[in-house]
Order: structure tokens, then sequence, then C-alpha cells
């Protein structure tokens, strides 16, 4: 109940801040048996160190009778303790389960690139150690074009048990504010299943 309770105070405090004015950060994606969507914010808030993270998202399989679609509400507050440090309350909702993270985050940002790594403590039903790292690096090809990659990797240990591992990946070019290319959604680096064609998809996102 606790971790709802909390989850929905995160949610409460997005949806706040999301009637300011901020920048987001939209992306679709479809490959040939899924569509996602997915939009995001981030908001310093006032002149303190606290800052906040929305990211919401859906995957909806295109086989009507398929029962493989899901939703992500993740909502994050940080506070600054050093230059590229932060501590991170994350409050999780999926189709699934809800959680709460507990953790530290490392960041580096610049009109280039952005490094992110996340590690945290996991409390649901089932207690896990994560560590999720974001890469995004962008350099210019001309003035108003550049190269747009991204990657995303979420390895998760769930104590006594085994370890799960995530990848996203995005390659393709920027001009001005909209983004396309190719890419692969979440997926299992190491399982043979998640190999070949199917799996990979064309993605356009913009800043909205």
């Amino acid at each position: 109940m606790r971790i709802k309770i909390t989850c929905i105070l995160l949610f409460l405090l997005s949806q706040t801040l999301y009637c300011q004015n901020v920048s987001i950060p939209i992306e679709v994606f479809s490959s040939v048996d899924n569509f996602y969507y997915q939009h995001s914010f981030y908001k310093t808030i006032g002149n303190s160190k606290f800052s906040f993270f929305n990211l919401s998202s859906i995957k909806k399989s295109y086989d009507e009778e398929s029962k493989n679609n899901s939703y992500l509400f993740r909502n994050q507050l940080f506070y600054k303790i050093h230059k590229h440090w932060n501590l991170g309350l994350t409050g999780e909702l999926t189709n699934k389960e809800a959680k709460i993270r507990l953790g530290i985050q490392y960041l580096l940002k610049n009109k280039k690139l952005i490094v992110s790594i996340y590690s945290n403590i996991t409390v649901s039903d089932i207690a896990s150690f994560v560590n999720m790292l974001y890469l995004e690096y962008k350099p210019k090809i001309s003035d108003k074009v550049k190269f747009y990659s991204r990657f995303q990797i979420q390895t998760t240990t769930y104590f006594g048990k085994n370890i799960k591992y995530s990848n996203l990946y995005r390659i393709g070019i920027e001009f001005k504010s909209i983004k396309m290319g190719i890419g692969m959604p979440w997926f299992n680096p190491f399982s043979t299943k998640n190999t070949g064609t199917k799996h990979v998809g064309l993605f356009i996102g913009a800043t909205l």
C-alpha cells in the first residue's frame, strides 16, 4: 500500500510540473508486431537542488487478440548532492506491478552527449538491485543535421535468484527538433528469440 501511495504522490507532482512551461520529447516506434509510444519531460524545481523526470510509455500489439500489451508510468525525484551526482526516488507503475526505487545517479549532460547511470534498490513484491545506463550521442553532421544515437541498458539482479538483461537501441539523424531512424525496442540481448529483422523497426520523435 505504501508503494502505491508513493507512486500516486509522485504522479500528482508530475502533473503539477507538467502544467508549467517545459519541453516534452515524444517518440513513436513501430516494429513488425508492435507499436510503441512514449513521452517524457525534465524539470528543475525552482532554484532548488531538486529536479523531476517523468516517462510515460505504452506498447500495443498489432494483433487485436494479443495480450502482449503494456504500459509504464515512471516518476523520478532527484536531489543534487554534487556537480554530477544525485540521490533519486522513483515511483513506477506498470500493467503488472508498482515499484519504488531508491538510488544514486551519475549525470553528464551537454549539447552533444548525455550519460546517465542510475544504480538503485527496487522495492516491490520481489526486491532487486538495478543498474540503468542511458547514453545519447548526437554530433553535428552539418549546421542543420546531427547524427543521433541512443543506447539504454538495464540489468536487474533479483536477490538470491537470476539476472535480467534489457537493451534498447536507436540510430538515425536529428533535424532541428525532429529525430528519425531505425532501432530495436527493449529486448534481452542474450536470447536467440530476439534476433532477426522482426525486432528491428522505425522510429520518429519530436520535441514539443
